[in-house]
C-alpha cells in the first residue's frame, strides 16, 4: 500500500500544473492579441485592458458551456438555449473572477513592458570649473 501522505501533495503538484499550463497559455494569447493589435495602432493602457477582459470572457465560455450542457432535469440535456442560459447566469461571481483576472493581468502585463521613458538630462552647467 502506498503513502497515503503522498497522495495530497501529488494533488496539488498536479493541479498547480494544470493551473500554471493555463496561466501561462492565456498570457502568450494576451501578449500575442497586443503584438496583433500594435501592428495596426498604439497599444493605449485602454487597449491592453479591453484585450485582456476579453480574453478573459472567451476563456470562461469553456466553463459555461459545461454548466449548460448539464443543466436539464437529472444533469440531462439543457431545456433552454446556450444564449438564453448565459444571460441568465450573467452576474455568476465565477464570471467577475475571470474578468478581474484578465484586467488586472492585461494592466500589469501593459506596466511591465513599456520602457520608461527617458529622463531629461540636464545641460551641462554654464559654470566653468574653477582653473588652478
Amino acid at each position: 500500500m502506498g503513502n497515503p501522505g503522498r497522495a495530497p501533495l501529488a494533488t496539488f503538484l498536479m493541479l498547480a500544473s494544470v493551473g500554471a499550463v493555463i496561466s501561462y497559455l492565456g498570457t502568450t494569447a494576451l501578449v500575442l492579441c497586443l503584438w496583433l493589435i500594435g501592428l495596426n495602432r498604439p497599444v493605449t493602457k485602454f487597449i491592453s485592458a479591453i484585450t485582456g477582459t476579453t480574453l478573459a470572457a472567451i476563456g470562461y465560455l469553456p466553463f459555461i458551456w459545461l454548466n449548460w450542457s448539464s443543466s436539464g432535469p437529472d444533469s440531462g440535456p439543457p431545456i433552454e438555449t446556450f444564449v438564453a442560459y448565459s444571460l441568465r447566469d450573467w452576474n455568476d461571481p465565477f464570471l467577475g473572477v475571470f474578468l478581474a483576472g484578465g484586467l488586472i493581468t492585461a494592466l500589469l502585463y501593459d506596466t511591465l513592458a513599456r520602457k520608461p521613458e527617458p529622463t531629461k538630462s540636464h545641460p551641462p552647467s554654464s559654470r566653468q570649473p574653477d582653473q588652478p
